[in-house]
């Protein structure tokens, strides 16, 4: 009996609208993250070239991260911010520019662990928005095109494609919760996990563990609130504004947002810090507001258990809190980041990629050798004690 192809690389990818988030296993059993930035910019090779000649010096792969289709070439994450400059492309199908991304970060990982092999057998799972979940077939079609080769800064490399698994957001929360739940709560119970990141909020309704496939968004993510704040203030920076947001928390004190200011005299810098923190106050309460309505919209008649999960929703923390005072909340489904993965420093905004990476890591690792797998969950277990 012949035996069954090795893996380079395990991998769960989530395609976030603030970041591109990671979590692999290597063949030597390594266990690692990676966080890239969301921008993708399509451009002539020629300005690549030109880039290339130019630079005097290198940085790590994340940040140098471009990659070739034929005649179309992406610069990905902080390269395409910086030098050209980037675009998150927020109103684009994350699908479109995801299979650019992918290329991208998996060539950082090889890039990062000198792994020799010109093609890297990878077995890799995803989630999309439950939007864009539709064309998740669609999304295969175009990974596994990576087979045929594409281009990199260290020249051509290819991916054979040996599984592949796509779930809609927020089902890396859910299905760590369910694995670590009763069976009483999750077979006689209806559970909603609401998903709230930058880009969008969406819901899954568990059912007495039937998940319904009805597709539940709003476009009520972060980012609506960050629009707001800019709508009253001028000319401030989106991702510093957006750090500085998250810091203050609940206490919107104008202290929070000095960083932030762009006035360089004392007095004015001040007066620009307060009207910043007056505008956040006046966003998180109008935010908070919609939120509100949406959820009440969505949630069944029959509720004993919300999920909370996301960067926003962690943010928010306090607000669900006080909305939920009669129903059990569980917040990121239980999930602990073991620190030897969070090395960005990212905390929550893991829990949907280390909850897919987790149940997935066993399920495909069962198709190749058994010792495999038991060490392969071990070192799992070990990293996470």
């Amino acid at each position: 009996m012949p035996r069954k192809k090795s893996l380079d690389l395990v991998l769960a990818i989530d395609f976030g609208s603030s970041s591109t988030k990671a979590i692999y296993k290597l063949a030597n059993g390594e266990l690692a993250s990676l966080v890239m930035e969301p921008e993708v910019v399509r451009l002539p090779v020629e300005s690549l070239k030109a880039y290339e000649d130019s630079k005097l010096s290198s940085s790590t792969p994340e940040n140098e991260a471009w990659v070739g289709f034929g005649d179309t070439y992406y610069v990905v994450g902080y390269l395409a911010d910086s030098e050209f400059p980037g675009s998150a492309r927020l109103r684009d199908v994350k699908s479109r520019v995801a299979v650019a991304k992918t290329g991208a970060l998996i060539w950082a990982i090889k890039q990062k662990h000198q792994l020799d092999s010109k093609t890297l057998r990878v077995a890799l799972t995803t989630v999309l928005p439950i939007g864009e979940y539709a064309d998740r077939d669609k999304f295969e079609t175009q990974l596994r095109e990576l087979s045929g080769g594409f281009e990199t800064p260290t020249g051509e490399m290819k991916v054979e494609m040996l599984d592949f698994d796509c779930k809609p957001e927020g089902a890396g929360v859910y299905s760590y919760y369910r694995n670590s739940a009763s069976d009483e709560i999750i077979y006689r119970e209806t559970l909603v996990c609401l998903m709230l990141g930058y880009r969008n909020v969406t819901a899954l309704i568990s059912d007495r563990g039937r998940v319904s496939s009805k597709p539940i968004m709003s476009d009520l993510g972060m980012r609506v609130m960050l629009e707001r704040v800019h709508s009253n203030t001028s000319g401030l920076d989106s991702k510093r504004l957006l750090a500085a947001i998250i810091s203050a928390g609940d206490e919107v004190e104008s202290g929070s947002f000095w960083k932030v200011c762009k006035s360089k005299v004392t007095s004015e810098r001040s007066d620009e810090a307060e009207v910043i923190a007056a505008a956040v106050s006046q966003a998180r309460s109008e935010y908070m507001a919609l939120l509100t309505n949406w959820i009440r919209e969505i949630l069944p008649e029959k509720l004993d258990r919300v999920i909370i999960a996301g960067g926003t929703g962690e943010y928010l923390r306090t607000y669900f809190e006080s909305s939920f005072v009669s129903t059990p909340l569980v917040f990121h489904g239980n999930v602990e980041i073991p620190a030897a993965l969070d090395t960005w420093g990212y905390g929550y905004r893991l829990a949907d990629v280390f909850g897919l990476f987790s149940i997935y890591l066993d399920q495909v690792l069962r198709q190749f050798d058994k010792s495999e797998v038991e060490t392969e969950s071990q070192d799992l277990a070990e990293v996470s004690n």
